[in-house]
């Protein structure tokens, strides 16, 4: 299978999420049934005499399931740079490591992969030890040097209080995400975060994500006029439909892996567990009345900024203005269905059931760096409303006010 659950399993092993479904039987596709039959048989010629029929079964839907996660991930990739966007093939590097992570905690869940990890630990044991040092490392890693380089970027930017402040806060931040390699600090934090005694790979990876995002924001929003500078000096418009469209699928991808499609769920259950369900009458009414409280909820911290903090307004709407003054109405409804649908899969479809209403939200606002406090205070409230909504509702309601929200707002900008 993979070495890297084959570590020192024991018989509590939880399945990677409290609600997690027992994965389906792999059953022959009616397409090519024959084909899965042979593979089946010559995964079970290769397996040791000892290999109970149940794990090879196991072992090959989850082999076929990585295999097209590999697939869909390069060709995504390859997609996103097509367009332009390196951010896009950020999210689907990272999507890459949650499916690894599902497809081992779905193993490491049948009592028959526990035995034959016990039975073949001496001679994968280096082997594994290796491949897991690395694959729990790469997150924490490259989120330092991203944070190092934020450090030196604020050193460097000036000798005020404020770029030390940042340059501190970046420093700081890389040396504690590099701690988040060890498997007893991701342990800590993953129980505090999923409030269970034994968190599975995916919550730790999990934890490393939310953690590294996290800590990058108080420098980044320290240093956010000399990003907005940056940003401003640069040929062309700062957002683009491709870009738009290559992060939407990164987001898209990365929660469908998330939640382990094709290694712990089907479609069907893919999209139960994301709320992707479809709307009803009811939902529509919700949805109305979803946009209007967003709209007035937002309308309302937008008086109270220019009101009692008007230089803190002023900037908001620069950064606003930056993003999409200079669309086109097919960019700007883009723009709209790019969030609305990418934001929200990730956001409240995969991750609030997991970390629960205000920390998810607290993410979101923090993916939103580009305004001031009190713009990322504003986000973080749009971000619990269309919580809320969720919860009432389904992801999919959530997703058209959302992106109908973004729409109207990027009209009023322009």
């Amino acid at each position: 299978m993979c070495p890297y659950a084959a570590r020192d399993m024991d018989q509590n092993q939880p399945p990677a999420d409290s609600d997690d479904l027992t994965p389906p039987p792999h059953t022959p596709s009616a397409s090519d049934p024959d084909a899965l039959e042979q593979e089946f048989i010559e995964l079970r010629a290769a397996a040791s005499p000892e290999t109970p029929p149940e794990l090879v079964a196991l072992m090959l839907r989850l082999r076929r399931g990585l295999f097209g996660w590999l697939l869909a991930l390069v060709g995504a990739s390859a997609f996103s740079l097509l367009l332009g966007s390196a951010e896009g093939a950020l999210l689907c590097a990272v999507a890459g490591l949650f499916a690894l992570a599902q497809a081992t905690d779905a193993a490491a869940a049948a009592p028959a992969y526990r035995d034959w990890v016990h039975a073949t630990l001496p001679r994968t044991q280096l082997l594994g030890a290796m491949f897991r040092g690395l694959v729990r490392s790469i997150l924490p890693i490259f989120g330092s040097l991203m944070l190092l380089g934020m450090a030196a970027f604020a050193y460097q930017s000036g000798p005020s209080l404020r770029h030390r402040v940042a340059a501190a806060c970046g420093g700081g931040a890389a040396l504690l995400v590099l701690t988040l390699a060890a498997r007893p600090v991701a342990n800590a934090v993953a129980r505090r975060l999923f409030r269970k005694d034994v968190p599975t790979r995916t919550e730790r990876l999990t934890a490393r994500v939310t953690v590294i995002a996290l800590l990058a924001f108080p420098a980044l929003a320290l240093m956010r006029p000399e990003m907005l500078e940056t940003l401003a000096a640069q040929d062309g418009p700062l957002v683009t439909p491709q870009g738009l469209v290559a992060q939407m699928f990164g987001l898209v991808t990365l929660g469908l892996a998330g939640v382990g499609l094709f290694l712990k769920r089907d479609w069907r259950q893919t999209r139960e567990r994301l709320g992707l369900t479809a709307m009803t009458r009811q939902h529509w009414l919700w949805a109305a009345m979803g946009l209007a409280a967003v709209a007035g909820l937002n309308a309302g911290m937008e008086w109270i900024e220019q009101h009692h903090f008007p230089a803190l307004a002023l900037q908001d709407a620069k950064a606003t203005q930056m993003i999409a003054a200079h669309l086109s109405l097919g960019a700007t409804i883009v723009l709209g269905i790019s969030a609305g649908v990418g934001e929200e899969i990730t956001v409240r479809g995969a991750l609030q059931p997991r970390l629960g209403l205000l920390l998810s939200s607290l993410l979101f606002a923090s993916g939103h760096v580009q305004y001031t406090w009190f713009g990322v205070l504003t986000v973080g409230l749009l971000g619990i409303s269309l919580g809320l909504l969720r919860q009432r509702t389904n992801t999919t309601t959530a997703m058209v006010v959302h992106g109908l929200y973004d729409i109207l707002a990027a009209f009023s900008a322009q």
